[in-house]
């Protein structure tokens, strides 16, 4: 039943319900301001609710989780007070509000989370425009939706079908063609461990598995298949670090691999790939002279290795904007920090592939990569353990494979481990913290969208130009004012 009326009430808030509250402010129009704080700090509480998670974090992550809540309502409540004046055009509104989201990506590790176009992404016929114009293109048609219903246009209800006619249109023709695609066979594991089991944490030592033992739990979920895909940081200490001996490596495998004196994480996945004659794609930390990396690795059967670092780092627990900020860190154990990456290189044996590593997947100028037929996703939402983060970061991660045209493969420790198709279908998936291993066969279909080739650049550059457009028309009154008193006067 709560399935149902999420999916019915978003489409009805992609409509008019931001047009509802503005109403509400139009006809009670004291404290306008105060009001429009007061509701988008609110929104944001309850969407955001999940970082209010201080078990791993320490209070720091309520200040922060405050905070950010606080600044997102005053982007809001000045938006609402422009909304309520007769002197913006819808169009030139909707695109403000556009571009404020679309520097809330750029600003310190971005902020990629509650889209105004999430409500058009919760519905499979919905969600299909997104080929065009990504994820600000729904958003830029949600606010403009609702601000023609305030504004009492006929042309609203046209806007607020629009996209689903163009989804059913857009599923459709690719439906027809997806069925020759050829299939390819992925084995995603969940290896659904806390921190504490993963990795050694002070206080803590006693729930610590060792990474031996890590590693035989996943051998056994190990089948046949085209690639085979481990989350984010799957394993501790580092992806080069010599750990194992010989020995206990021949523990692992039933065919004892080739002899070395040590074996690392990194070598351990070579040999799975060498074996199985799959492509690897496993999360490690890695470091070299420049610094260190949370990193995704993709590993050929003939041992090549192609690897992604991770772009858009946290605060406190990933990096510090701030050198003030490293005492307070270390009282939480946080020493080491990453280096963010730069590079998305595309590999791949059987198809062309991406991938991103946890956070990048929700930033999709990060993660278009033209010329890839696949991402792939190593992830890990443990750290906000028992809260709504997953299915979050799911919804905004399954916008990429509908961008892009092209399939999406989702690994994590613990969150939502999924096959998705091009058309952003979810194939299969294992839910939230469970521990195993998902055995899906994917069609290998993709296709050209505008937004793979251009991103978000052309609505961008349109959003600038009608917002432009607007402020110069608002003051056209005013300057000819002027004119008439310079001419009397």
């Amino acid at each position: 039943a709560g399935g149902g009326c999420i999916l019915f009430c978003e489409p009805i808030a992609a409509a008019v319900g931001y047009a509802l509250f503005w109403l509400g402010l139009k006809r009670c129009p004291r404290y306008t301001f105060w009001k429009a704080l007061v509701f988008g700090v609110l929104i944001q509480a309850v969407q955001l609710f999940w970082l209010a998670s201080p078990e791993y974090h320490g209070l720091f992550i309520i200040v922060a989780y405050l905070l950010i809540c606080l600044i997102m309502g005053l982007m809001w409540a000045a938006f609402s007070l422009l909304v309520q004046k007769e002197s913006f055009s819808p169009i030139a509104l909707a695109s403000l509000w556009t571009l404020i989201e679309w520097s809330r990506l750029h600003l310190f590790c971005g902020y990629a989370w509650n889209h105004a176009g999430i409500h058009l992404g919760s519905t499979l016929w919905g969600r299909q425009i997104a080929s065009i114009s990504g994820v600000l293109g729904l958003t830029f048609i949600v606010i403009l939706t609702n601000i023609l219903f305030l504004k009492h246009k006929r042309i609203w209800a046209v806007l607020a079908v629009v996209p689903y006619l163009f989804g059913l249109m857009h599923l459709r023709y690719h439906e027809e063609r997806m069925q020759n695609a050829p299939i390819g066979r992925a084995v995603l594991i969940q290896t659904g461990l806390l921190p504490e089991q993963k990795a050694p944490m002070p206080g803590k030592m006693g729930a610590f598995i060792h990474p031996l033992h890590q590693w035989k739990r996943v051998i056994h979920h190990i089948a046949d298949a085209d690639w085979i895909v481990l989350p984010e940081a799957a394993f501790p200490f580092g992806a080069r670090t010599p750990l194992f001996t010989q020995k206990q490596i021949e523990t692992l495998f039933i065919d004892p691999p080739k002899k070395q004196s040590k074996w690392s994480h990194l070598d351990i996945a070579k040999n799975i790939a060498h074996m199985t004659g799959a492509e690897v794609v496993i999360g490690l930390d890695d470091y070299d002279e420049q610094g260190n990396y949370n990193s995704a690795f993709h590993i050929s059967p003939n041992g090549s290795i192609t690897k992604w670092d991770k772009k858009k780092l946290l605060p406190i627990a990933e990096c510090l904007p701030f050198a003030w900020l490293k005492p307070f860190a270390a009282r939480y154990g946080i020493q080491d920090f990453f280096t963010s990456g730069k590079d998305t290189p595309i590999t791949g044996n059987k198809v062309p592939l991406s991938a991103s590593v946890c956070y990048d997947e929700c930033f999709s100028h990060s993660v278009r990569c033209p010329g890839a037929k696949m991402h792939v996703n190593v992830t890990n939402d443990g750290w906000y353990p028992g809260t709504k983060l997953s299915r979050i970061h799911f919804e905004h991660g399954r916008l990429r494979a509908i961008e892009n045209g092209i399939c999406l493969l989702r690994a994590c420790n613990t969150g939502i481990t999924a096959g998705i198709d091009s058309l952003g279908r979810t194939i299969s998936k294992l839910d939230s913290e469970e521990f195993g291993s998902l055995c899906i066969d994917i069609p290998l279909y993709s296709y050209s969208t505008p937004f793979a080739r251009y991103g978000h650049l052309p609505l961008i550059i349109l959003c600038f130009l009608s917002v432009g457009l607007g402020v110069v028309l608002r003051q056209k009154p005013y300057l000819q004012s002027i004119k008439r008193r310079v001419v009397s006067g």
